[in-house]
Protein backbone atom coordinates (compact mmCIF):
# COMPACT_ATOMS: atom_id res chain seq x y z
CA UNK A 1 0.00 0.00 0.00
CA UNK A 2 2.85 2.32 0.77
CA UNK A 3 4.17 1.91 -2.80
CA UNK A 4 0.89 3.17 -4.30
CA UNK A 5 1.14 6.43 -2.32
CA UNK A 6 4.72 6.96 -3.52
CA UNK A 7 3.66 6.52 -7.12
CA UNK A 8 0.97 9.20 -6.69
CA UNK A 9 3.08 11.64 -4.67
CA UNK A 10 5.98 11.93 -7.12
CA UNK A 11 3.94 13.02 -10.19
CA UNK A 12 1.86 15.35 -8.03
CA UNK A 13 5.02 16.99 -6.63
CA UNK A 14 6.46 17.44 -10.12
CA UNK A 15 3.20 18.97 -11.38
CA UNK A 16 3.10 21.45 -8.47
CA UNK A 17 6.73 22.46 -9.08
CA UNK A 18 6.09 23.04 -12.77
CA UNK A 19 2.95 25.08 -12.05
CA UNK A 20 4.89 27.21 -9.56
CA UNK A 21 7.70 27.84 -12.08
CA UNK A 22 5.27 28.78 -14.85
CA UNK A 23 3.56 31.29 -12.59
CA UNK A 24 6.84 32.97 -11.66
CA UNK A 25 7.68 33.71 -15.31
CA UNK A 26 4.36 35.39 -15.97
CA UNK A 27 4.94 37.70 -12.98
CA UNK A 28 7.95 39.33 -14.68
CA UNK A 29 7.47 43.01 -15.56
CA UNK A 30 7.02 43.89 -19.24
CA UNK A 31 10.13 45.71 -20.42
CA UNK A 32 9.24 48.55 -22.77
CA UNK A 33 12.64 48.92 -24.40
CA UNK A 34 13.37 49.35 -28.10
CA UNK A 35 13.26 46.01 -29.86
CA UNK A 36 10.87 44.40 -27.37
CA UNK A 37 7.82 42.61 -28.68
CA UNK A 38 4.63 44.65 -28.88
CA UNK A 39 2.10 42.12 -27.58
CA UNK A 40 -0.91 43.97 -29.00
CA UNK A 41 0.29 44.38 -32.58
CA UNK A 42 2.36 41.17 -32.78
CA UNK A 43 5.27 43.06 -34.32
CA UNK A 44 8.80 43.98 -33.31
CA UNK A 45 9.13 47.77 -33.03
CA UNK A 46 12.45 49.23 -34.14
CA UNK A 47 13.19 46.46 -36.61
CA UNK A 48 14.00 47.46 -40.19
CA UNK A 49 10.57 46.30 -41.32
CA UNK A 50 7.51 45.55 -39.23
CA UNK A 51 7.11 41.77 -39.29
CA UNK A 52 3.86 40.01 -38.36
CA UNK A 53 4.23 37.53 -35.53
CA UNK A 54 5.13 34.04 -36.69
CA UNK A 55 6.83 35.20 -39.91
CA UNK A 56 10.55 35.35 -40.54
CA UNK A 57 11.78 38.95 -40.68
CA UNK A 58 13.59 40.19 -43.78
CA UNK A 59 17.26 40.44 -42.86
CA UNK A 60 18.63 41.26 -46.29
CA UNK A 61 19.73 44.70 -45.14
CA UNK A 62 21.79 43.33 -42.23
CA UNK A 63 25.57 43.20 -42.65
CA UNK A 64 28.63 42.24 -40.66
CA UNK A 65 30.05 44.79 -38.27
CA UNK A 66 33.02 46.43 -39.96
CA UNK A 67 34.86 47.37 -36.79
CA UNK A 68 35.61 44.67 -34.23
CA UNK A 69 34.98 45.28 -30.53
CA UNK A 70 37.63 47.15 -28.52
CA UNK A 71 40.75 45.08 -27.91
CA UNK A 72 40.18 42.84 -30.94
CA UNK A 73 41.42 43.25 -34.46
CA UNK A 74 40.19 41.76 -37.72
CA UNK A 75 42.44 39.00 -39.04
CA UNK A 76 42.16 37.77 -42.60
CA UNK A 77 42.64 34.00 -42.83
CA UNK A 78 44.10 32.80 -46.09
CA UNK A 79 44.23 29.11 -46.93
CA UNK A 80 47.72 27.66 -47.04
CA UNK A 81 49.38 27.30 -50.41
CA UNK A 82 49.59 23.74 -51.73
CA UNK A 83 52.83 22.02 -50.87
CA UNK A 84 54.72 20.47 -53.76
CA UNK A 85 57.72 18.19 -53.85
CA UNK A 86 57.09 15.99 -50.78
CA UNK A 87 56.03 12.92 -52.76
CA UNK A 88 58.84 10.56 -53.81
CA UNK A 89 59.59 10.86 -57.54
CA UNK A 90 58.81 7.20 -58.35
CA UNK A 91 55.35 7.42 -56.70
CA UNK A 92 54.57 10.71 -58.46
CA UNK A 93 55.69 9.23 -61.80
CA UNK A 94 53.35 6.24 -61.33
CA UNK A 95 50.42 8.54 -60.51
CA UNK A 96 51.12 10.74 -63.54
CA UNK A 97 51.24 7.62 -65.72
CA UNK A 98 47.85 6.58 -64.32
CA UNK A 99 46.26 9.97 -65.02
CA UNK A 100 47.72 10.01 -68.54
CA UNK A 101 46.14 6.61 -69.19
CA UNK A 102 42.77 7.76 -67.81
CA UNK A 103 42.70 11.09 -69.65
CA UNK A 104 44.46 10.18 -72.92
CA UNK A 105 46.33 13.49 -72.57
CA UNK A 106 49.95 14.38 -73.24
CA UNK A 107 52.52 14.65 -70.44
CA UNK A 108 52.70 18.43 -70.93
CA UNK A 109 48.96 18.78 -70.12
CA UNK A 110 49.42 17.43 -66.59
CA UNK A 111 49.74 20.08 -63.89
CA UNK A 112 50.63 19.02 -60.33
CA UNK A 113 48.60 21.26 -58.00
CA UNK A 114 49.33 19.40 -54.76
CA UNK A 115 51.91 16.78 -53.80
CA UNK A 116 52.43 16.60 -50.06
CA UNK A 117 52.97 14.26 -47.16
CA UNK A 118 49.89 13.85 -44.95
CA UNK A 119 48.47 11.57 -42.28
CA UNK A 120 45.23 9.81 -43.24
CA UNK A 121 42.83 8.98 -40.42
CA UNK A 122 41.94 5.46 -41.61
CA UNK A 123 42.62 2.73 -44.15
CA UNK A 124 40.32 4.42 -46.65
CA UNK A 125 42.97 7.14 -47.05
CA UNK A 126 40.23 9.71 -46.59
CA UNK A 127 38.17 8.28 -49.45
CA UNK A 128 35.74 5.68 -48.09
CA UNK A 129 33.53 3.70 -50.43
CA UNK A 130 29.92 2.88 -49.46
CA UNK A 131 29.54 -0.56 -47.90
CA UNK A 132 33.28 -1.01 -47.28
CA UNK A 133 34.96 -1.28 -43.88
CA UNK A 134 38.43 0.13 -43.18
CA UNK A 135 41.03 -0.20 -40.48
CA UNK A 136 40.82 2.69 -38.02
CA UNK A 137 44.43 3.71 -37.65
CA UNK A 138 46.50 6.73 -38.65
CA UNK A 139 48.34 6.09 -41.91
CA UNK A 140 51.26 8.13 -43.17
CA UNK A 141 50.89 8.84 -46.84
CA UNK A 142 50.63 11.45 -49.54
CA UNK A 143 47.97 13.58 -51.14
CA UNK A 144 48.45 14.26 -54.85
CA UNK A 145 46.11 16.45 -56.87
CA UNK A 146 46.65 16.76 -60.61
CA UNK A 147 44.82 18.87 -63.17
CA UNK A 148 44.56 17.83 -66.80
CA UNK A 149 42.75 20.12 -69.24
CA UNK A 150 40.50 21.55 -66.52
CA UNK A 151 39.70 18.19 -64.89
CA UNK A 152 40.94 17.63 -61.32
CA UNK A 153 42.25 14.20 -60.27
CA UNK A 154 42.48 13.65 -56.49
CA UNK A 155 44.85 10.78 -55.59
CA UNK A 156 45.23 9.25 -52.12
CA UNK A 157 48.51 7.45 -51.50
CA UNK A 158 49.77 5.23 -48.68
CA UNK A 159 53.35 5.48 -47.47
CA UNK A 160 54.01 2.14 -49.21
CA UNK A 161 53.21 3.74 -52.57
CA UNK A 162 49.81 2.22 -53.32
CA UNK A 163 47.38 4.85 -54.56
CA UNK A 164 43.80 5.29 -55.59
CA UNK A 165 41.81 7.96 -57.37
CA UNK A 166 39.26 9.51 -55.05
CA UNK A 167 36.06 10.26 -56.94
CA UNK A 168 33.42 12.28 -55.17
CA UNK A 169 35.25 14.51 -52.67
CA UNK A 170 36.52 12.34 -49.86
CA UNK A 171 37.58 13.39 -46.39
CA UNK A 172 40.70 15.52 -46.42
CA UNK A 173 43.45 15.29 -43.85
CA UNK A 174 43.90 18.04 -41.31
CA UNK A 175 47.04 19.75 -42.49
CA UNK A 176 49.60 21.26 -40.12
CA UNK A 177 48.58 24.80 -39.22
CA UNK A 178 44.98 24.40 -40.41
CA UNK A 179 42.18 24.79 -37.85
CA UNK A 180 40.18 22.17 -39.80
CA UNK A 181 39.98 20.53 -43.16
CA UNK A 182 39.19 22.28 -46.37
CA UNK A 183 36.67 21.17 -48.98
CA UNK A 184 37.75 18.53 -51.45
CA UNK A 185 38.57 19.66 -54.99
CA UNK A 186 35.66 19.34 -57.42
CA UNK A 187 35.85 16.43 -59.80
Amino acid sequence: MRTNHTILVIPLTVALLLANCAGSFSDQPDLASPGSVDKDAGTVPGSPKETPAGETPDRSDLRLVETPPAGLERVEITPPEPILGEVPAEILAAIIADVLERSNAEQEAVQVTRAEAVVWNDGALGCPQPGEMYIQVLINGYWVVLEVEGVVYDYRVSDKGSFKLCNGGGVLPVLPGDPGSEPAPDQ
